[in-house]
């Protein structure tokens, strides 16, 4: 693994260390001063030796040290390779604990599951939130609107489920009008919020995304672009409209992975 560093006055990237095994497809959570990476472990084993053993990496960005914890068999039959991750704080228990909530869906796209993660007492717990049913085809995404109680629901771009954590059930379905019904998101991120509304950044795989615009037939890592819309959402009416748009010159890539930094208000 490789992280890029401020040293000085310069941007630089260093060598991290290896992880104890290749991971094809890992979740990678930040937290209080680490990387935490689940998923995508012992496939390799498991068809050789029938291992079917799991673990989670943990990268030390200030001593630069690494851990192993091995996840049980348990929680492999709901999550053994999340899609997506959110931070929680469970208000039912004495003392407030963040905790990692990881969210996985089958193959078929219509089993789901969410485990709760506290990272301190290494303890893991199922959690059943009625979630709606997935959209076939479409890679969910989680995203805790700042430290509010509300989660956004995202299958396909132009269409959100308002999840209120404080009451265990949707709450709203809020359209996104301008976006193509078939636009499928890479990225999405809450970069501010107030208590009337919030910024949302999606960023999603090119051509056709947005409605009107020309039929163009882009392969998403040969083309170098990435189309993306900044969104407003409006909390008081779970309204949504978009503030601007567009397509970002990346350059050719494979596999894109992005992250938010810097971001006070969450």
């Amino acid at each position: 693994m490789w992280c890029l560093k401020y040293e000085g006055s310069n941007w630089s990237w260093k060598f991290c260390g290896s992880l104890f095994y290749q991971r094809f497809r890992p979740l990678v959570v930040p937290y209080d001063g680490k990387l935490y990476i689940f998923g995508d472990t012992g496939l390799y084993i498991s068809r050789v030796t029938g291992d079917r053993s799991c673990w989670v990496d943990i990268y030390s960005l200030k001593s630069g040290l690494w851990e192993t914890r091995e996840v049980p068999e348990s929680v492999l039959e709901y999550c053994r390779d999340p899609d997506s991750y959110f931070l929680w704080e469970d208000s039912t228990k004495p003392h407030k604990k963040t905790h990692i909530v990881l969210y996985a869906s089958g193959g078929d796209h219509e089993h789901q599951g969410l485990m709760s993660y506290d990272v301190k007492a290494n303890n893991w717990e199922y959690l059943n939130w009625n979630f709606p049913p997935p959209l076939r085809s479409y890679p969910r995404k989680l995203v805790r609107l700042g430290c509010s109680h509300y989660l956004l629901i995202v299958d396909c771009a132009p269409m959100w489920h308002i999840y209120d954590l404080s009451k265990m059930n949707v709450v709203a379905k809020v359209a996104v009008h301008g976006l193509d019904k078939t636009a499928e998101i890479m990225n999405i991120f809450c970069c501010h919020i107030t208590s009337d509304e919030s910024l949302i950044y999606m960023f999603m795989e090119p051509g056709n995304v947005f409605e009107g615009e020309p039929f163009t037939n882009y392969h998403y890592y040969a083309s170098g672009f990435v189309s993306y819309a900044r969104v407003k959402l409006q909390l008081k009416t779970f309204s949504a409209k978009i503030e601007s748009k567009g397509n970002l010159n990346v350059g050719d890539y494979v596999k894109l992975y992005m992250f938010a930094v810097g971001d006070e208000d969450q």
